[in-house]
């Protein structure tokens, strides 16, 4: 998967969650991504700079899933195996329906992930793929 076809995966995701008679001029997309767990949601910016929370319930389960398949397989190019690390991307998409990503390694937000994990033995906590080898 190219930068592009991971855009228009995300854009594909959100028009279904766009209200029918409104007009969005800016969407915030935030991907969350931790070993085994993709996370994500975010916010639309409507019409007199009212803001609403994307519903993934109007989007549905599947569809859901799909969109963590497609981004887990970015991630795992993206990432180039561990040497581009990141772990939160910020997505966001103009009126126009320019996309600008922004990936992030954010070792704070890992290091609580991990510390979650420190009651647990070692083999509980996933690792990230490229640390498997």
């Amino acid at each position: 998967m190219i930068d592009n076809d991971f855009n228009n995966s995300i854009k594909d995701f959100l028009s279904g969650t766009f209200p029918p008679d409104e007009e969005v001029i800016l969407t915030k997309f935030k991907i969350e991504m931790q070993p085994g767990l993709v996370s994500f949601g975010g916010q639309m910016t409507l019409t007199e700079n009212r803001v609403t929370p994307i519903n993934l319930k109007k989007i549905g389960k599947r569809k859901c899933n799909e969109l963590t398949g497609q981004i887990e397989s970015y991630h795992t190019q993206s990432t180039n195996n561990g040497q581009n690390k990141w772990n939160i991307a910020l997505v966001t998409i103009g009126k126009s329906g320019n996309v600008d990503s922004e990936f992030i390694w954010d070792e704070e937000f890992e290091q609580e992930n991990i510390s979650s994990f420190q009651a647990d033995n070692e083999q509980v906590r996933r690792k990230w793929y490229w640390e498997e080898k």
